[in-house]
């Protein structure tokens, strides 16, 4: 897949932003945690994986989100647990 500008500049963005939010200076977080995110216009959105310090967050520590997809299965009371797993793992 060829790289997308406009993906790759939300990227920039949300990993400059969380660097800003989570430098200690600021004391704006507690040991760097908190969550960031940035809608990508289509649907989809960028979010700082779990666990990831905002100071120190890289690319592979982003995840890329479906909003449709996942207000779906919100609404479907009939997912257990495992099903939402395996639907999150699949997608």
């Amino acid at each position: 897949m060829p790289p997308n500008p406009a993906r790759q500049a939300a990227l920039d963005e949300l990993i400059a932003l969380s660097h800003q939010l989570g430098r200690e200076d600021r004391q704006l977080s507690i040991l760097g945690e908190g969550n960031t995110s940035i809608a990508l216009g289509d649907g989809k959105f960028l979010v700082k994986a779990s666990g990831r310090s905002l100071g120190a967050l890289k690319p592979g520590d982003v995840v890329e989100c479906d909003a449709p997809f996942l207000i779906s299965m919100i609404d479907n009371e009939g997912l257990d647990d495992g099903a939402v797993d395996r639907a999150l793992l699949d997608s």
